[in-house]
């Protein structure tokens, strides 16, 4: 009976996040999110913060991993698993290209583990609060109704590539964000997405294909992300405040989710052990957000 809820409450969450969303505050984004400061790093680039990235596009794929895989490489950093269901936990891959950005033109690729500083969930109650949280990410204004009841929730960024040394320098300076320099290989082909991801040498690392039906016919829906990232440390973590919108697409059909991980890389083989089931899958075609704020 338990095990049932748990699995109607995970669908109902998922589903959620499908709805279109109303816009948020009438002010732009980078208005309500204005550069306050600039910070000098070591190749002598001055950045402004919040970071601003403008003009991208991003693809997502969302879904759980076995929670004995992902437990201890969190606990390592002093925080829990976001729980899907009593065996699952939350992980999504995160890719992003920005054609202008404080840093000038990036492509990113994350591999992201939903986290909390609170507690690992265990029973009904629990898993909803976990589900609510991650829910939370995407629709803020839950925060203001049950805010108090929630975990503090978000994404530990347990692999980051980028394309480019001033995204490395500045991300790692600032932020101590753990990112490796990458090469990276889009492609939208109709309802099809492809993405290759190779290291700095060019060796590849991984690569996805999915089906996005619908994106070439429907209507793209709004929508935002409160997302906190937790930055790993040595003994612990750092936390970085960020804020998206974007206009796009969302779907459940993933059985044409397609992975080919190179063990024989870092990256590769840190996906592969991971163990991921796909849930959703979400392609926006216009996004921009702050972070750092």
């Amino acid at each position: 009976m338990k095990n049932t809820l748990v699995q109607m409450l995970s669908l109902s969450t998922l589903m959620a996040l499908s709805l279109p969303l109303a816009a948020g505050a009438d002010a732009p984004l980078f208005e309500r999110y204005p550069q306050t400061k600039l910070v000098r790093v070591s190749d002598g680039q001055l950045i402004g913060v919040p970071l601003h990235d403008r003009n991208c596009v991003s693809a997502m794929l969302a879904g759980t991993a076995p929670v004995e895989v992902t437990a201890p490489i969190l606990e390592k950093q002093g925080l829990y698993p976001l729980m899907f269901s009593p065996s699952k936990s939350i992980v999504y891959f995160s890719f992003m290209q920005c054609e202008d950005t404080s840093i000038g033109p990036v492509q990113e690729f994350f591999v992201i583990l939903g986290a909390n500083t609170d507690r690992q969930a265990h029973g009904p109650l629990e898993l909803l609060a976990d589900l609510t949280a991650f829910l939370k990410i995407q629709r803020p204004g839950i925060g203001k109704v049950l805010g108090h009841h929630l975990p503090h929730a978000g994404g530990f960024v347990y692999r980051l590539s980028v394309s480019s040394l001033s995204s490395i320098v500045s991300g790692s300076e600032i932020w101590g964000m753990p990112n490796v320099l990458g090469q990276f290989k889009f492609r939208v082909s109709g309802e099809k997405i492809k993405l290759k991801v190779l290291d700095e040498k060019g060796t590849p690392a991984t690569e996805i294909r999915f089906d996005a039906p619908g994106i070439t016919t429907d209507t793209p829906s709004e929508s935002v992300a409160d997302l906190t990232f937790f930055v790993p440390r040595s003994g612990g973590h750092s936390e970085v405040a960020s804020f998206s919108e974007s206009s796009g697409f969302t779907g459940f059909k993933v059985d044409s989710v397609e992975f080919k991980n190179h063990t024989d890389t870092d990256l590769g083989q840190a996906i592969e052990a991971l163990q991921f089931t796909p849930w959703l899958w979400d392609y926006s075609t216009t996004f921009q957000s702050v972070f750092g704020i």
